[in-house]
């Protein structure tokens, strides 16, 4: 690459319209040459206004395309959108997220660095609801499910995946690109895996920063973190073994539970399983997160829900998987 090479901000859609205008305004605003950027918005069919803002806003800003990606998921939307760039760098943006006006060009810095092959950064939860606040205190304290991306204090060094990878177009393309299979979560952790195997590096760089917005409800949080559960299952699957151990607890977590209440011999200790969780869960929010009782008991609440859905979601995963292959 050189100095200031090409770069396509990667975006997949579907239904974003609350948060994709602030997106394409943190496009616009991006110190990188605006020259070198392009921005590809891959909609997945959206039902709101999301493509309707995005159309209006080409219209105005050069060098921003809407793409379709029929089949829906993000993995298969990113794919199609670098399918069609022709830039020597992909930064993969999200839009359930805000990013700094440097964010391109912190990233671009970083990849440069030598042996650097993959570059993930620090992504401060921030929520725009109240239970979106515990959520968010969650994910920047231990109580969470894999925080490392989300913790302030973490350093640099190398990762097993990165959030919202970014990486050179040839880098991508050397390992086919994301696996479409792996939905509805676990294409980062996929490929990152596909690239280390390779000898490539991932470097985890808090230099570069955004602001992650996380699920606003309870039902929401539930959802996303039981489709994490499943996408480390097809890691498993796919690899032979999890790019990091991190999901065991949760998983082991949940078996522990569904156990207790179904046999009848552990049936009675299952209070005494919630009650024992439930109070190391609150001693951690009280030593780990900051603020009034009220966002610490919530934060409490919110891993709660995140550790069971997770770890549901690995089973269920797992159950798939084996249930394909019998078929």
């Amino acid at each position: 690459m050189g100095e200031m090479p090409s770069v396509s901000v990667v975006v997949p859609t579907l239904d974003e319209e609350a948060y994709i205008g602030d997106v394409l305004a943190a496009f616009a605003a991006q110190t990188y040459p605006a020259e070198q950027m392009d921005l590809i918005v891959a909609d997945g069919g959206s039902h709101d206004r999301t493509r309707a803002i995005v159309e209006a806003f080409a219209r105005s800003v050069p060098n921003v395309r809407l793409i379709d990606n029929p089949e829906t998921h993000q993995s298969a939307g990113l794919n199609r959108a670098a399918a069609v760039s022709t830039a020597d760098v992909l930064v993969r943006w999200d839009a359930h997220a805000r990013y700094p006006v440097d964010y391109v060009e912190a990233a671009v810095r970083v990849l440069q660095a030598p042996d650097v092959d993959v570059v993930g950064g620090y992504w401060e939860p921030i929520g725009d609801t109240t239970f979106g606040d515990w959520t968010a205190a969650a994910m920047a304290s231990r109580i969470g499910v894999g925080t490392g991306r989300f913790s302030a204090d973490a350093a640099r060094g190398l990762s097993d995946s990165a959030m919202c990878a970014i990486m050179e177009r040839s880098t991508f393309h050397a390992v086919s690109g994301y696996d479409t299979a792996m939905r509805p979560a676990g294409e980062d952790a996929d490929i990152a895996y596909r690239i280390r195997a390779q000898g490539g590096a991932v470097m985890f760089d808090p230099s570069v920063r955004a602001v992650y917005v996380p699920r606003g409800t309870a039902s929401g949080l539930a959802s996303q973190y039981y489709g994490y559960g499943i996408a480390k299952a097809n890691l498993l699957v796919k690899h032979g073994e999890f790019p990091s151990p991190r999901p065991l607890a949760p998983a082991a977590l949940f078996l522990t539970l569904v156990a207790a209440a179904i046999v009848p011999r552990l049936r009675g200790r299952l209070r005494l399983l919630i009650a024992a969780y439930g109070l190391g869960l609150g001693a951690g929010a009280v030593a780990t997160v900051d603020g009034p009782p009220s966002r610490r008991m919530g934060a409490a609440l919110a891993a709660s829900i995140m550790h069971l859905s997770y770890g549901a979601g690995v089973w269920a995963g797992l159950a798939r998987q084996i249930a394909g292959r019998r078929n």
